[in-house]
């Protein structure tokens, strides 16, 4: 075997194991890319499951404040008859519940003269999450419980004070509602003031 031909073998020989080199360096490569991308969908699909989440508890206080509304504006009733004072708790900054009240009173709530918030985490005193207190969906209007929530919404009518254009204070209500998503640990707390339809 002549010199040469000895030095080609070796030659073809490492181009081979460079060959296998690149092969492999690109399997990892590829395999890091793979990976990468699979990380990635499910992060997107978390993402998309807490989104989907969150407003299913957006659309649950809604519900609730809908709710809330109605049995203010008594329509829910034949004939319709407005929330009235004897709805109202007998002490002020208190809200009435269904074992020292009538059931009319639970989830009413009597503020000071200056409006005080009664109702946590924007008041002082009484927690959504006080179903003793705080009124759950349908309680007293018939509305229907809402499917593929971890628990129902509930919510807490204010009796407020509201100064209008023409200087006159009809009697509102601050409505603070709580819904929750599919998990329990998805919640969305809605507020808003209502005057109540004549």
């Amino acid at each position: 075997m002549n010199h040469n031909h000895l030095a080609g073998l070796l030659a073809c020989r490492r181009e081979r194991g460079v060959t296998l080199v690149i092969a492999l360096i690109f399997m990892v490569a590829l395999t890091l890319l793979g990976v990468g991308m699979v990380r990635s969908t499910t992060a997107d699909e978390r993402m998309g499951a807490n989104t989907r989440d969150y407003d299913v508890a957006f659309a649950a206080a809604e519900a609730a404040m809908r709710d809330a509304e109605i049995r203010i504006d008594g329509t829910y009733l034949a004939p319709k008859a407005l929330l009235g004072v004897q709805n109202y708790p007998t002490s002020t900054m208190s809200c009435g519940n269904a074992t020292s009240g009538t059931t009319g009173q639970i989830g009413i709530c009597l503020s000071d003269t200056n409006n005080t918030p009664l109702v946590k985490p924007l008041g002082t005193a009484y927690d959504l999450e006080d179903t003793t207190h705080a009124a759950v969906i349908g309680t007293l209007t018939g509305t229907a419980t809402l499917p593929g929530v971890a628990a129902q919404p509930r919510y807490y009518i204010e009796s407020i004070q509201v100064a209008t254009s023409t200087g006159s204070t009809p009697t509102g209500y601050r409505i603070t509602s709580k819904g929750y998503g599919a998990r329990s640990s998805t919640q969305v707390i809605l507020q808003e003031v209502y005057l109540q339809q004549q």
